[in-house]
């Protein structure tokens, strides 16, 4: 995008380096709420067993992540313009094909082919590309032989998840395809992919904490699994570098709505992948740093129009925390979505903090939290790793604190209430006009508030 956007600043943006202290510690049995020890047990998990089953979620926490990056990857193979000439395919339709000739399709296997011939250990000018060859350098799977046959598998896997997710799951309409729907994110890799308009439920969400507390001050905040942009299946844009929001998006928040003043501010994000941590690190603590793109995932456009509620945070966006600067040219596939860019102050890159850590088996140290937020976090747990999650932010929230997530699963919002983080409000957050020809995008927001005493 920007001249100085090279293979130097992609190592700096995706480095996988470890680049700070873990300040987790592991739960014991004794940490754990009575009502989340009953639920534990009810899943075959004691006292006796605690450790082991956290042992076995760290294993296969390290291989989703994994399984997440090369599907990354997969996205990449099939939309990028950067390494081949031949024509981008759409991953959903490239799943329905393999589907459907119980093979890798022709068009599928030429771009993978055609990837696998530009991997090499040496820098490549390109940030996506540089730590893609990083990720597949540190692969044992990748031999002599080459990248090709790791990634033709990773390929298949990846468009078996897609179908069913696409094609098979949203036909269902019993009882059973509905508890599918979510099994199918519990089995998936980890994703680290956001959006801009991730941020908006919890625009609202800070509105309504305000509006019932007028009084109510927020200065630490925890974010969990702020994102970073990579490669994502739906609105990859390779011309925008990968790019982190959340933080930034609730600070600008807090700061609008008059929650916080900057200089009492800090927000610290966890993280399971080092890839997002360094990024949000380098960010802290350096003299400059490109400005952040913002660009809508779809186009402000018939049948679906965003609202204008949601334009007006688009437009809004960042003022608190930066200036906005001049947008760069994007393809014209992308006219109609909405854009900004916007170059945050050192003063706000220096509020937001990150450590790498696992807030389903690790323990915060520190001061407690006035406001802990997982957005599209917390999907990706079986319900074992929802109650253990659950347990480690009753921890961390101060009395009076709040809790904001976008998770509708009944075993969270119970377990919720049992360790005194009652629900106060939840809501629908549409994001696009309703019409005859298309369903709304929207979110549901949930809010709970640590019990005092």
């Amino acid at each position: 995008m920007r001249p100085h956007t090279t293979a130097v600043m992609a190592a700096v943006v995706l480095s996988v380096a470890a680049v700070c202290t873990d300040p987790a510690s592991r739960p014991s049995w004794s940490d754990l709420p009575a009502a989340v020890q009953r639920r534990l047990a009810a899943e075959g998990i004691d006292r006796s067993g605690l450790a082991a089953a956290l042992e076995r979620i760290e294993a296969e926490t390290a291989s989703r992540l994994r399984d997440g990056e090369w599907e990354a990857l997969v996205y990449y193979a099939l939309q990028s313009r950067r390494f081949t000439s031949l024509p981008s395919i759409e991953p959903a339709l490239s799943a329905k094909a393999h589907h459907e000739q119980r093979a890798v399709p022709t068009n599928a296997r030429a771009r993978v082919e055609a990837l696998a011939q530009i991997f090499s250990p040496a820098t490549v000018a390109d940030e996506r590309l540089d730590y893609f060859t990083r990720l597949v350098a540190d692969d044992p799977r990748v031999t002599p032989r080459g990248i090709a046959p790791v990634l033709i598998a990773e390929y298949q896997r990846v468009m078996r998840f897609l179908y069913e997710k696409e094609f098979v799951t949203p036909r269902e309409t019993s009882g059973a395809a509905t508890q599918a729907r979510p099994a199918l994110y519990q089995r998936r890799g980890h994703s680290t992919d956001t959006a801009v308009e991730a941020g908006y439920a919890v625009h609202q969400a800070l509105g309504v904490i305000q509006s019932l507390n007028p009084a109510a001050r927020v200065r630490r905040v925890l974010v969990i699994g702020p994102g970073l942009t990579l490669a994502p299946r739906t609105g990859f844009v390779e011309e925008i570098p990968p790019q982190s929001y959340q933080p930034y998006a609730v600070l600008d928040d807090m700061l609008s709505l008059g929650l916080t003043e900057l200089a009492h501010a800090r927000i610290d994000c966890v993280d399971i992948s080092p890839r997002v941590v360094s990024y949000l690190e380098r960010q802290r603590t350096a003299e400059d740093s490109p400005p952040l793109l913002l660009l809508s995932v779809v186009p402000d456009a018939p049948p679906a129009p965003f609202t204008p509620e949601y334009r007006m945070y688009f437009e809004r966006w960042g003022r608190a925390v930066g200036t906005a600067v001049a947008t760069p040219a994007l393809p014209r596939r992308l006219a109609d979505h909405l854009r900004r860019s916007m170059r945050l102050s050192p003063a706000t890159r220096a509020r937001v903090h990150a450590t790498r850590a696992n807030i389903v088996t690790e323990r915060l140290d520190g001061p407690p939290y006035d406001l802990v937020i997982a957005t599209n976090v917390l999907t990706y747990l079986d319900d074992v790793q929802v109650l253990l999650a659950v347990a480690n932010v009753a921890s961390l929230l101060a009395p009076g604190g709040h809790f904001v997530h976008n998770e509708t699963r009944e075993t969270l919002i119970e377990a919720a209430d049992e360790v005194g983080l009652p629900t106060t409000h939840t809501r629908t957050v549409a994001f696009t006009q309703p019409s005859s020809n298309s369903t709304p995008l929207y979110d549901r927001i949930w809010i709970h508030r640590r019990r005092r005493g």
